[in-house]
């Protein structure tokens, strides 16, 4: 689909530069996908999941408003980024004892890097770049954690159109899981963890389908009764520093 000049943004820089004012408030988690009944609880399940602990030196990739880097600053060391100049600017408003960024995530570097989150925001970058300064960037035994919203394999047409439609209004680039494991282990990332989370998300999707109305095109899906994409979650880890313990089990 060749549609980018009907839309007034043509990149994802350029979509949230647009929208940030709308979808990136205070104390709002812009995600479809969040575990447990409330932004507070999603923050609480994704820091016990990374286990992380005040020594540790995170970098939220996409960082949106801001509140997860917040909440991951109450444990230890986080820095949020994102390519919007503007998300950066509400995000340094709503929070301004944390550190904002702006920076692209397949060249942002920062010096002793445990972890790297990437929440619903891969798809806006090419992912082999990313996973190289990922793997570059991050300390021996360092986490890359990823949640993202991935693409079925094998789509048929309908569910093609909709994945057409879906990168050519979101600018959103998304992977299915086969591709994203073996392009982190092609890097030199080893998959610690994977869960397809459909079942425990409560697909709280209010902030972001409020956020939708206010768009300056509203999305407008072929097939809207069509699902084509799948909630998951990857950890990976660069090499092997001690074993890797789930806290809910």
């Amino acid at each position: 689909m060749n549609n980018s000049n009907q839309l007034p943004w043509k990149t994802e820089e350029e979509f949230y530069d647009l929208h940030a004012a709308n979808v990136f408030k205070k104390d709002t988690f812009y995600h479809v996908n969040m575990i447990g009944k409330n932004e507070e609880e999603n923050a609480k399940y994704l820091i016990g999941l990374l286990n992380l602990k005040p020594t540790d030196k995170v970098v939220d990739l996409g960082c949106g408003s801001g509140f997860l880097t917040n909440k991951i600053s109450e444990i230890c060391e986080c820095i949020g980024i994102s390519t919007s100049k503007e998300c950066i600017k509400l995000a340094k408003k709503n929070y301004p004892n944390n550190t904002f960024e702006v920076g692209n995530m397949e060249n942002y570097h920062a010096k002793n890097v445990t972890h790297f989150t990437c929440l619903e925001a891969i798809g806006y970058s090419n992912i082999e770049k990313t996973l190289k300064n990922a793997y570059d960037s991050l300390k021996d035994g360092g986490i890359f954690f990823i949640k993202d919203t991935t693409l079925i394999s094998h789509p048929s047409s309908e569910e093609k159109e909709n994945i057409d439609y879906w990168e050519y209004y979101w600018k959103y680039y998304t992977y299915d899981v086969p591709t994203m494991i073996s392009s982190a282990y092609k890097h030199g990332f080893k998959l610690i963890y994977f869960r397809e989370i459909s079942q425990d998300s409560r697909l709280n999707m209010k902030p972001f389908m409020e956020s939708l109305k206010d768009n300056l095109v509203i999305q407008n899906y072929p097939h809207p009764d069509i699902s084509v994409q799948i909630p998951t979650e990857f950890i990976f880890q660069k090499k092997k520093r001690e074993k890797w313990r789930n806290p809910y089990i």
